[in-house]
């Protein structure tokens, strides 16, 4: 008895293969709404600090400074009164930031070069609060991850 492949059969299934997936209608393009709709749902964490003074940051920086700048009463705003306005002073990588290549390599792109699609990407978490708690300085590294060194040339092919 002969096989299907002896037969010829095979390159005639994917032949109807091919014919029934052509005839398809092509699917609907995706919308923001509909982007929209498939993920408010999910399980949000923010991750950011709110903003004062003594929030997590590089010891190397100094301190956030906030100041009142106007105040709905007189005598409490520094500049004046009738409405609520602060002066926020802080250097640039401050609490729930992006690093981007340009922060560690010089002619490496800049924030304001990376498209906002650039920063929505799959998300893995990491539970180290056990390492933490022994370790309030600890650190995860490509090591502890098991990948290795990550390349520079990398982020040359424009890569975050």
């Amino acid at each position: 008895m002969k096989t299907m492949l002896e037969q010829g059969k095979y390159p005639f299934i994917a032949l109807m293969i091919i014919t029934l997936m052509s005839g398809c209608a092509p699917s609907k393009t995706l919308t923001l709404n509909d982007a929209w709709h498939a993920i408010k749902e999910k399980k949000f964490v923010d991750l950011t600090h709110a903003f004062a003074p003594g929030i997590p940051h590089w010891k190397g920086f100094p301190d956030e400074k906030l100041e009142t700048l106007y105040w709905y009463e007189a005598g409490v705003g520094k500049l004046g009164s009738g409405f609520y306005a602060q002066s926020f002073t802080h250097v640039g990588q401050w609490g729930t930031h992006v690093d981007p290549p340009a922060h560690f390599a010089k002619g490496m792109r800049t924030v304001d070069q990376i498209d906002v699609k650039e920063m929505i990407l799959p998300l893995v978490v990491l539970d180290v609060h056990k390492a933490v708690t022994n370790n309030p300085d600890y650190t995860i590294t490509w090591m502890t991850l098991g990948i290795g060194k990550i390349s520079m040339a990398r982020y040359r092919k424009g890569h975050l």
